[in-house]
């Protein structure tokens, strides 16, 4: 459900409140180690949506990012009760994969005219029904380069699951334990 929800061509998209209920998705990285939404965040930086560039009598017309932007501002996206995101990754070998269960997330103040200004956000699930996650910081989504500041608490996550990544970065397999 949407609150508040205004459209102009020159102030863009404004939102009071997005809560989505029930969400279900798929976070895929591939072996050529692209997310499966790299292009959707593309396009909510720069304001394009892959369409190809405009043409004229006189020629091709390519456009820039501030031409062509259309302002977002949400004051509140909340998430809420039943909503699930299936992670995949194909690399590193073997690959991983968890089920996230989102118990509650909330980012506030999202402004992509403001792409450097980081929106509060907080983050809580679980990852395959056993570990508890608890995240809060900021994101900045439009920045240039995606900017995140984050202080959590982890508490049950099994670390065998996590073995092509320990055995990658630190030479070491992870056969027991888990993370408080």
């Amino acid at each position: 459900a949407a609150s508040g929800v205004t459209f102009s061509k020159e102030n863009g998209l404004s939102i009071a409140t997005l809560e989505p209920k029930g969400i279900k998705g798929i976070a895929h990285r591939n072996k050529a180690e692209q997310w499966n939404f790299d292009s959707l965040i593309t396009a909510l930086k720069s304001g394009e949506s892959g369409k190809p560039a405009l043409k004229t009598k006189a020629g091709t017309v390519e456009s820039s990012a501030e031409e062509t932007a259309l302002p977002i501002r949400i004051q509140k996206i909340i998430f809420k009760g039943d909503n699930k995101i299936q992670f995949k990754a194909e690399t590193p070998v073997p690959p991983f994969q968890a089920t996230v269960g989102v118990e509650h997330f909330e980012l506030t103040d999202l402004d992509s005219t403001k792409p450097d200004v980081m929106s509060p956000f907080k983050f809580v699930a679980q990852v395959d029904e056993q570990a508890h996650l608890t995240f809060r910081g900021g994101v900045a989504p439009f920045a240039p380069q995606l900017a995140l500041g984050v202080k959590g608490q982890v508490e049950g996550l099994p670390l065998p699951p996590l073995s092509s990544y320990t055995g990658k970065m630190l030479g070491y397999n992870l056969d027991s334990g888990e993370l408080n």
